[in-house]
């Protein structure tokens, strides 16, 4: 007789051996691709993603946020405590508000696909791996964003869940001895960054090496990953009369003796409420990275000894603060001491998108936050600035149509109601509408690109073979992808439409309104694309919209002045673009 299945990953260990069953996939995550083995079963479904409907990710927000809150304040207080320190609130929220936000955030969405799975489904078995949880903690930020998108730790999280609905003697363990699961949990830990691969010799990291001999723990000025570019950090940094700091290796892991005692020391973080705030309370103190517990000492003494600004006036980034545990530590230090705090916009959906949980992390934290142009009347942290990367029009033969893909990451893990909450499934079904909607000249003439890394296709292809049917290139520099594109094609609210808008090269932004609403101070700007046809909703009226124009009419509807005022309103409010971005910045450190 068939059972159902609860499928949570899509490690084959955790299937039933027998093809007559059904499976009932808690998310799509566990599904590799479109035509993938769970098609060689009796039946199989995916139960639908809460965060489709957006009514409830507002809500969820709100809730999640208060629990936020609460558990920063006691956990910043347990904390000062266990090390012996008198650090402030805010300290704490640069140092663990990363870890501490997308932790609550990653539980939250599994418990509720867990839940969603028992409120409409009779679940008869589970297939459970023998895991070590002492195999699945990271060792600071860069380590838990690995590992939360990581088969092993996901199926590690669902099985603690799972046990609080489905009883034990419907919970099977599988007979397969993982005897690997220590390698496979250090290879889903792996940080694959530019600053830990084996570098080759060139002119840039020779002169990357040089900068480490001056001093520069006087400096007045600590602007680490401002997102400027090379040579604009270089020409910044010699009009500061300073040598720019480039990425700095993350800290090696050290073993520590205490886990138990650290550990027993925080409990007790808040009164739980409901089953999954208890449920997440206790798993919260397991999965809390040894860097703010065990290996606490080495974030001091990072900040203490490197060749790093020991007392600036202000600080400025972009990008150090998320999942760069050591430099949040000392920039937190630094703030305690003074120093201010300036954090550049780094995304384009920021100030578009309804809600966009990093977004208000990064204002809250910071003394002045440098948007691209846009502002907000009841937040007077937020500056109106320019778009940091310097980008340049070039004559290049413009013949191709560029589509700007996005890669899937299979679990979700960014609280935001763009892409972080679409699901891929419904993004990359959008995007091969448009595509097999094009005429064949259009067809043979497009370019699909990956964001830069991003050469496996296999989590990129859930739907239509697209490998198979159309060119992918990622090799060239974006500027130059851009410069030789006759139209370029944006399916998210991402960086890359600022961009070609700022550069005036052709575009249409292409996205499904229900995943991606925008907030109602841009309603403005955002009907003016729409008017234009440079917005659409409906990806089958782009691509007839293309294939009308493809011929002779692109530069015609492009440069047609009710489309440049559109375009130019839309720019100035968040792209806006300065002649010399670094004699901008100057004028505003100094």
């Amino acid at each position: 007789m068939a059972q159902n299945y609860l499928i949570s990953s899509p490690i084959k260990q955790t299937w039933p051996k027998k093809l007559d069953n059904k499976l009932i996939f808690c998310s799509e995550s566990a599904v590799l691709s479109n035509d993938g083995d769970q098609n060689n079963y009796l039946k199989n479904s995916i139960i639908n993603f809460r965060w489709k409907n957006k009514s409830l990710l507002i809500s969820d927000i709100k809730y999640l946020d208060e629990l936020f809150g609460k558990i920063l304040k006691i956990l910043s207080k347990k904390l000062n405590k266990l090390h012996n320190k008198n650090q402030s609130l805010r300290f704490w929220k640069i140092l663990i508000g990363p870890w501490l936000s997308l932790f609550i955030h990653v539980y939250f969405e599994r418990w509720q696909n867990i839940k969603t799975v028992f409120n409409n489904h009779k679940i008869d078995r589970c297939v459970f791996l023998n895991l070590d949880e002492n195999l699945f903690r990271a060792f600071d930020n860069r380590e838990f964003k690995n590992l939360v998108n990581s088969d092993i730790w996901n199926q590690y999280i669902y099985q603690s869940i799972i046990k609080n609905f489905l009883s034990k003697k419907n919970i099977i363990y599988s007979k397969t001895n993982f005897k690997n699961q220590q390698k496979y949990s250090e290879n889903a830990k792996a940080v694959f960054t530019e600053d830990n691969k084996k570098k080759k010799i060139s002119f840039k990291n020779l002169i990357f090496s040089s900068f480490n001999l001056f001093n520069r723990r006087n400096y007045d000025y600590f602007i680490y990953k401002p997102s400027l570019g090379f040579k604009n950090e270089l020409e910044l940094s010699n009009e500061l009369h300073q040598k720019p700091i480039f990425p700095i290796p993350d800290l090696k892991k050290s073993t520590s003796s205490n886990y138990q005692k650290s550990r027993n020391d925080i409990k007790f973080l808040f009164k739980p409420k409901n089953l999954f705030e208890k449920e997440l309370h206790k798993m919260l103190i397991n999965q809390i990275p040894s860097i703010f517990i065990e290996n606490f000492n080495q974030l001091e003494h990072f900040s203490k000894n490197s060749n790093i600004p020991q007392n600036p006036k202000i600080i400025f980034t972009s990008e150090a603060i998320w999942f760069d545990t050591k430099i949040s530590y000392h920039v937190g230090k630094l703030v305690d001491k003074k120093s201010k705090l300036i954090i550049g916009q780094h995304g384009g959906a920021f100030g578009l998108s309804k809600l966009h949980w990093p977004e208000k992390f990064e204002i809250d934290i910071s003394d002045k936050f440098l948007s691209w142009g846009w502002n907000d009347k009841k937040e007077k942290k937020i500056k109106k600035f320019f778009i940091l990367k310097n980008i340049k029009k070039k004559k290049l033969n413009q013949d191709k149509v560029l589509i700007m893909l996005k890669i899937r990451k299979r679990y979700f893990h960014s609280m935001e109601s763009s892409s972080g909450t679409e699901l891929y499934s419904d993004f990359i079904k959008n995007v091969s509408t448009f595509l097999f909607s094009l005429k064949n000249d259009i067809k043979t003439k497009t370019i699909l690109r990956l964001p830069p890394n991003s050469n496996n296709f296999d989590n990129v292809d859930f739907y239509s073979n697209l490998e198979n049917k159309f060119k992918f290139k990622n090799s060239e520099k974006i500027n130059t992808a851009y410069n030789s594109s006759k139209i370029v094609i944006h399916p998210t609210n991402s960086t890359s439409f600022l961009e070609t808008l700022t550069l005036n090269i052709p575009s249409l932004l292409i996205l499904d309104k229900n995943d991606n609403p925008f907030r109602s101070s841009s309603k403005k700007y955002v009907d003016g694309l729409l008017k234009t046809k440079v917005l659409f909703f409906n990806h089958l009226e782009a691509a007839k919209f293309l294939n009308k124009i493809w011929v002779n009419d692109i530069d015609l509807w492009w440069n047609d002045k009710k489309t440049q005022n559109a375009i130019s309103q839309f720019k100035n409010r968040y792209a806006s673009k300065a002649d010399n971005i670094n004699k901008e910045i100057l004028k505003l450190l100094k």
